[in-house]
């Protein structure tokens, strides 16, 4: 449909499977990522152990892409773990943790939210592993029914989003963040505010303008990706 109405180039923000995508049309394909947002988050605990922790096993390339960028921000190391998930017949399972956040700061990163579960089964899992504290990080925050009982357990002590998608919550928590197109955050503790991304696909459009069959999108601390012509 795209094409077939000389589209130029599709630009996405954190697509859930990045090579499918890319593979899927003819024209330039352009996948953003929240990574620089969520790094510029996660610097101001550059003075505690951390360790980034995927929820899920497919998420593992999108948690190792914030570690690397993280570790090179901090300029020390950053530890990384997973959490295993299993789903059949519409039910989730598997409490398989693998990696070290003893005594760390665990970063859960995932594309998106709907209910939470999954989220709260990796920060349950680390907690239970021996993390101090639990942050989770995401992009997409669709909220969806029962997203609210799960997102006020203590598990996990702050969430983080970007403004990408519209949610209503039907009540509020005063431990959610948004993260602004220039790496700053706030607290918000009436509900979940929505600011961030806007300037992030701006950018991407301005370098799309360029001439050449292929360039380097720089977006934030030196994070590239490489623009598919």
């Amino acid at each position: 449909m795209f094409e077939s109405v000389d589209t130029d180039a599709i630009v996405t923000l954190e697509v859930h499977n990045p090579v499918a995508f890319e593979n899927a049309f003819r024209c330039r394909t352009v996948t953003l990522s929240a990574t620089p947002l969520f790094v510029d988050f996660a610097r101001k605990f550059a003075d505690e152990d951390l360790s980034v922790v995927s929820a899920d096993t497919g998420g593992a390339k999108r948690a190792e892409m914030l570690r690397e960028t993280l570790e090179a921000a901090c300029g020390r190391p950053v530890g990384k773990a997973f959490a295993d998930k299993h789903r059949s017949a519409g039910i989730v399972s598997g409490d398989l943790f693998v990696g070290d956040v003893v005594g760390r700061t665990a970063l859960i990163i995932d594309d998106l939210i709907s209910t939470g579960g999954t989220l709260l089964r990796a920060a349950r899992a680390a907690r239970k592993a021996g993390a101090r504290r639990v942050l989770a990080l995401v992009t997409h925050g669709l909220f969806m029914p029962g997203a609210e009982e799960v997102l006020g357990d203590p598990a996990i002590e702050r969430l983080v989003i970007t403004d990408s998608a519209r949610h209503h919550i039907a009540h509020t928590v005063g431990k959610y963040c948004v993260c602004h197109h220039n790496g700053c955050a706030r607290a918000v503790a009436h509900g979940i505010a929505r600011h961030g991304v806007g300037k992030l696909c701006g950018a991407a459009k301005q370098l799309l303008s360029g001439d050449g069959p292929e360039q380097d999108l720089f977006v934030g601390h030196g994070w590239t990706r490489r623009v598919r012509s």
